[in-house]
């Protein structure tokens, strides 16, 4: 597959016409930016200076008909003038045009025309930097079988035509350094060119410029330095198709990754699209993950910060409230200053303000005669109503452990990875752990592992490889014991609770993209992952909920210390992940691309399966930035942090192993679906089948 570009500069002129120096200088430009292999990339470009119209005929041919259509990319360029005759035809001048007799001696465009339709490449690109240029044929027709590929490096199949000008229009050229015409490149070309060098402020997610970016960069700065040239583009049809034609130049890797990053963390978290894209500029920058997570937590910060503003207004507005409500003008202008002080919008404020001046009128309509500062009264009731939350809780914990399902016996085969020589060997024992198994229909059941009480060493230490600093400090956490599911809830767990009243929140019977009765359940967000616990609470009398981050990784690593429950390192025949990456020194491996049905690989030594990859799992936890101040007895971390922001653990089909270790943290909004993040449930209070 090659990439194939003719370029045509004629300077040169008979009399009637004017020289045009600066043709020579555009075709010297452009082969310098297409043969760079960090830019163009071409694989034959072939200048052709002042040609007669016998020899530009004969090299015009000679391209189309020699790109073969497993070639990827045809390219013509014409830098010279364009002739348009009464009936609209445009013709382009060869260096033996004479003016009057141009019919006969310059070049009709309806030839190439013709020589595009017999091309058997499917992508061709026609630059165009001569007056009139905008008269080549608008209505131009290719041979296309009507496929899209937008998957690979070049883009869409199809043809794009580029024009200096309208078709009524004179191309102009750049005065050069002494104001004299021709001292430098053709105005269109020299932003073509510009465009090239600097990606075309940017370029699209895989690293390449398109066709229509480029020339809608030359577009706007032609326009701005000349605003009587009306730069055109000509494509086969409207649906919208493009053609990657150049590299994004990559400068300083750590520079380019923020630039991107910035790009594609919308509102503080990444699409299972963006997170592809991104990974690929991991791979493609030569940068560490430990480096791009770093960069990504940079680059969250600026809407984290937002956040934590709004969180911040919020609660003065909630303070103002109680010392004064309704408000003067005084309060009015005080709130201006603190919103101008924290970067916010009226916009931003504007449902805040609604929402809690909202609550307090109502509470001021309940209790006219109330007094704003009796606290006592406020205190006293706020007693009252937790001892009645802490008797419903007993008494539903109570109620449970009467009906608590008994224990069983569950035999699985659990793994481990141990190096032996310069192969890292799997080893397997066959392993019996208590739980229980909750039978919801003839055919589809939960089964919930015991795990034990204990305490261990939460967080990563400074050497553990592609540590974040997230993951600090270590510290040590007791735990009470509890339940766990041996696997993430699984389609059918999900399609069935689904199909039960609604408590709360709506579910989709079938949210998964990868579908399968037996694979995670995925595409649902922390709420919808909420109200399954619920319903499922409900309907067996049991306790479900999501786990605590803490209780994760305990059970997690099962008594284990390293990066991951099986070992030092992790390979794809132990979980599902992107194995085209490794963690230390383990292997490569299979990189499956989506996920895998629940519990199809090796268990760690308390017989949980797939807590390593496959997809991400939700935890009871508000983000925090790192583990000052986590609570040392396993519950969930749910003050001080970020309420909108839900913890996610485990890693997933589609990330590098190094973010599958047991300590690796990530966040996402309870509100996101991806077809990477699922859940996994944890039941039962402590102690409550003792």
């Amino acid at each position: 597959m090659k990439k194939l570009a003719l370029l045509i500069g004629v300077s040169e002129y008979k009399p009637g016409l004017a020289q045009l120096p600066a043709a020579l200088a555009d075709i010297a430009a452009l082969e310098r930016v297409l043969k760079d292999p960090e830019m163009g990339g071409f694989d034959e470009v072939r200048p052709l200076p002042n040609p007669d119209v016998q020899k530009m005929r004969l090299e015009i041919g000679r391209l189309f008909s020699r790109a073969g259509k497993d070639d990827s990319l045809v390219m013509l360029f014409f830098s010279g003038h364009g002739i348009k005759c009464d009936a609209g035809t445009l013709y382009f001048a060869a260096a033996d045009t004479e003016r009057a007799e141009f019919r006969f001696t310059a070049l009709e465009s309806g030839f190439v025309h013709n020589v595009m339709n017999n091309c058997r490449c499917k992508r061709q690109v026609i630059i165009l930097d001569c007056c009139f240029s905008g008269a080549f044929d608008p209505s131009l027709q290719a041979k296309d079988d009507g496929s899209v590929d937008l998957r690979t490096q070049l883009g869409a199949q199809g043809r794009v035509v580029l024009t200096s000008s309208s078709s009524t229009e004179y191309s102009f050229e750049q005065p050069g350094a002494n104001g004299q015409p021709g001292a430098s490149l053709s105005i269109y070309t020299r932003y073509l060119v510009e465009g090239i060098e600097t990606g075309a402020n940017g370029g699209n997610e895989n690293g390449y410029v398109s066709i229509h970016e480029l020339h809608e960069y030359a577009r706007k700065k032609v326009m701005a330095t000349a605003p009587k040239m009306t730069p055109k583009i000509i494509t086969l049809k409207d649906e919208g198709f493009d053609i990657y034609l150049t590299k994004v130049p990559v400068g300083d890797p750590v520079s380019k990754y923020w630039e991107i990053a910035s790009k594609y963390i919308i509102n503080g978290v990444v699409s299972p699209v963006g997170r592809v894209i991104l990974d690929q500029w991991i791979q493609r920058l030569g940068l560490t993950p430990q480096q791009a997570s770093e960069i990504e937590a940079k680059a969250r910060r600026p809407f984290e910060l937002r956040l934590e503003n709004l969180q911040k207004y919020r609660q003065i507005l909630i303070e103002q409230i109680k010392f004064r409500y309704p408000f003067n003008q005084e309060d009015r202008k005080n709130f201006n200053d603190v919103q101008r002080s924290f970067g916010l919008t009226d916009e931003d404020i504007r449902p805040i303000h609604q929402e809690e001046e909202d609550r307090a009128r109502k509470a001021q309509e309940a209790a006219p005669s109330a007094r704003k500062d009796d606290a006592s009264a406020a205190a006293k009731a706020e007693a009252e109503r937790r001892e009645e939350e802490e008797r419903a809780r007993k008494a539903r914990i109570e109620s449970a452990a009467k009906q608590a399902p008994p224990l069983i016996q569950i035999t699985i085969d659990r793994g481990a990875i141990v190096r032996v020589g310069n192969q890292w060997q799997t080893k397997t024992e066959s392993i019996t752990r208590a739980g229980h198994r909750q039978e919801l229909t003839k055919e589809i059941a939960i089964t919930m592992l015991h795990i034990p009480a204990g305490e261990f060493q939460m967080g990563s230490s400074d050497k553990e490889v592609d540590r974040s600093t997230s993951e600090a400090p270590q510290h040590r956490v007791q735990l009470q014991s509890f339940f766990l599911g041996q696997t993430p809830v699984t389609q059918a767990q999900w399609k069935l609770v689904a199909g039960w009243p609604k408590l709360a929140v709506d579910l989709n019977p079938q949210p998964s993209n990868f579908k399968g009765a037996n694979r995670p359940v995925e595409q649902v967000s922390w709420e919808e992952a909420m109200e399954f616990c619920r319903r499922l609470s409900q309907r067996t009398e049991l306790s479900y909920t999501l786990p605590s981050e803490a209780q994760w990784e305990y059970a997690c690593r099962a008594g284990t210390t390293t990066p991951f429950a099986f070992g030092d390192t992790l390979t794809p025949d132990l979980a599902n992940y992107d194995g085209n990456y490794t963690y230390g020194s383990g292997p490569k491996g299979t990189y499956r691309e989506k996920t895998t049905d629940v519990g199809s690989f090796l268990a760690n030594a308390w017989g949980l399966q797939d807590m390593h990859g496959n997809v991400w799992e939700w935890c009871l936890d508000h983000w925090h930035e790192n583990y000052q101040g986590a609570p040392s007895d396993g519950t969930p971390w749910v003050n001080g942090g970020d309420e909108a922001l839900r913890l996610l653990r485990g890693g997933s089909w589609i990330r590098l192993p190094g973010l599958c270790r047991s300590a690796y943290r990530s966040r996402g909004h309870r509100d996101i679906r991806f077809n990477s993040v699922g859940f996994r449930l944890c039941g039962f209070p402590p102690g409550l089948l003792s």
